[in-house]
């Protein structure tokens, strides 16, 4: 009986974790989408930005696209001879700038600083009207608003790139006129790359509203500009949350207005995120981080080998972390699954006790979690 309570739950808790075989075909279909379609600016390799820059009509030299942004499409490339694709054009000039920024072209400064502050010049603004002509008048000067803020984003990423710090003025003007993580963030990244640490504090007090979903994406900027990693991403419970951000404020307080923000370092950096805590794979914690890892269909499936030998032993310990208001979420929220999948009624008073957790991740797991169990052991009864 306790065996098919077992696999009973364990279908349920894995469904629960990994989705559906229907959610995988549904990604394998927008895949090939994907790659059917024009990539976007940031799906586009530098290669391709510049073949589709090309075709509008756009030549592949600093001076010609600088043009572009000026003017908008060459007159060749108008009306009729413009490609579909991208169907919005304004992702042509999302791809100027960040090949203009790839190049660190500083006769594109001036443009790109017009771009960042909204001050559009001609080209750009005919662009976003060809864009949105068809928008119904009512609707139209909201998203043109968006787009423009978007061109404004990509504006002060390239700006960075180049790293010419004389416009750090605008971007500190841009940045604290508009509001956003992304703004913040960003922005930051980019006085850091022109070797200034203006955007420093900003970040650091959006790091420190642990609640927010932003907060992540704060802290691994901290550590682009400063190298200090302090292991906070999404998945960091609100208990450990709280604890980083009194150290980092310490930090901050004593050291972090004094920093230095080297450019090459701030590059190196950004090439990849701050890494998580290593962990051995092969040990309880490590398996159960492994089996919620979507990048790796292996790693999964052999983190589950290991769990299936090894679970059963070890329900007091999957327990233990299931409880620990400081672990991982998603080592909590596997904890939970194969706390279910060896013994659903002796699990299920543990995970309702979860309903309430501070952490909405695990609270809304619990709920539906517990929905299931309340199943499983119902038709076990019945059989």
């Amino acid at each position: 009986m306790r065996h098919t309570l077992f696999v009973a739950m364990l279908a349920i808790c894995t469904a629960l974790a990994f989705g559906p075989a229907a959610a995988t075909a549904q990604q394998n279909r927008q895949e090939d989408e994907r790659r059917q379609r024009v990539p976007t600016a940031v799906e586009a390799t530098k290669q391709q930005r510049l073949e589709i820059l090309m075709r509008h009509g756009v030549g592949e030299d600093t001076g010609s696209m600088v043009r572009f942004l000026e003017r908008g499409f060459p007159r060749e490339a108008t009306p009729g001879g413009l490609p579909r694709h991208p169907l919005l054009k304004s992702e042509v000039i999302s791809m100027a700038m960040m090949t203009l920024g790839d190049r660190r072209g500083q006769e594109a400064v001036p443009v790109l600083e017009r771009i960042a502050k909204r001050d559009n010049p001609a080209g750009v603004r005919a662009i976003i009207d060809q864009d949105f002509e068809q928008v119904p008048m009512e609707g139209r000067a909201e998203q043109v608003a968006l787009m423009e803020r978007a061109l404004s984003l990509n504006a002060i990423a390239a700006l960075g790139h180049i790293g010419d710090e004389r416009a750090a003025p605008t971007v500190l003007e841009v940045i604290r006129k508009e509001s956003g993580t992304a703004f913040t963030t960003r922005g930051a990244m980019a006085l850091g790359r022109m070797g200034r640490s203006d955007g420093l504090p900003a970040v650091v007090l959006l790091a420190s509203d642990y609640e927010s979903n932003d907060s992540a994406e704060a802290f691994r900027t901290i550590y682009y500009l400063t190298g200090r990693n302090y292991g906070y991403n999404e998945f960091t419970a609100m208990a450990r949350r709280r604890v980083l951000v009194q150290q980092l404020n310490e930090w901050f307080e004593k050291e972090g207005k004094d920093v230095e923000v080297r450019r090459t370092d701030v590059q190196r950096r950004s090439q990849a995120p701050p890494r998580r805590e290593a962990i051995d794979p092969t040990s309880l914690r490590g398996a159960l981080r492994e089996s919620m890892n979507m990048r790796s269909f292996d790693a999964r499936y052999e983190a589950r080998v290991v769990l299936e030998r090894i679970a059963e032993d070890r329900f007091d310990d999957l327990r233990a972390i299931v409880e620990d208001p400081y672990e991982d979420l998603d080592i909590r929220r596997a904890a939970m699954t194969w706390l279910g999948a060896v013994d659903a009624r002796r699990a299920r008073s543990i995970i309702r006790r979860q309903r309430n957790d501070e952490n909405e991740t695990i609270a809304e797991f619990a709920r539906s979690m517990e929905r299931d169990l309340d199943e499983a052991i119902a038709f076990e009864r019945r059989r």
